[in-house]
């Protein structure tokens, strides 16, 4: 499966994994939202063809939304369980994995800098003394 193509200078540039699941993911909630308008509709059409009251059209409009709320959180924690469990495998770090080494890093950074900077700081001092 080909990744689309993000609007780089050379139109080359594949876009991430995570840009891509951000996509799919935007689109499915975009789909259930539509999906929620269109039950109020139809519970509105059903309301005039067998005389159900307002009032309990609003109400079973509210219980279905709060079913399509329910379900969303759901497929969303599966969703991402899935690609937790998928990157899992594939051997990718997580994000927790990668903050911890960023910090890491910036230690090391911050150690050699300070030991650069003594040194430089010995070899003045001594180069001051001749």
């Amino acid at each position: 499966m080909e990744q689309p193509t993000t609007g780089g200078p050379e139109g080359s540039e594949r876009k991430s994994s995570q840009d891509l699941f951000k996509d799919l993911w935007s689109q499915a909630l975009v789909t259930m939202g539509a999906a929620e308008e269109e039950v109020k509709k139809l519970l509105e059409r059903l309301s005039e063809v067998i005389e159900i009251k307002p009032e309990d059209v609003q109400r079973y409009g509210k219980e279905l939304s709060e079913r399509l709320r329910v379900q969303r959180k759901d497929l969303e924690k599966s969703v991402e369980d899935g690609i937790r469990k998928a990157l899992g495998r594939l051997k990718v770090p997580s994000r927790e994995e990668v903050d911890a080494l960023r910090y890491k890093l910036d230690d090391l950074s911050a150690r050699m800098e300070r030991l650069c900077n003594r040194r430089k700081a010995s070899a003045s001092s001594t180069g001051a003394k001749r």
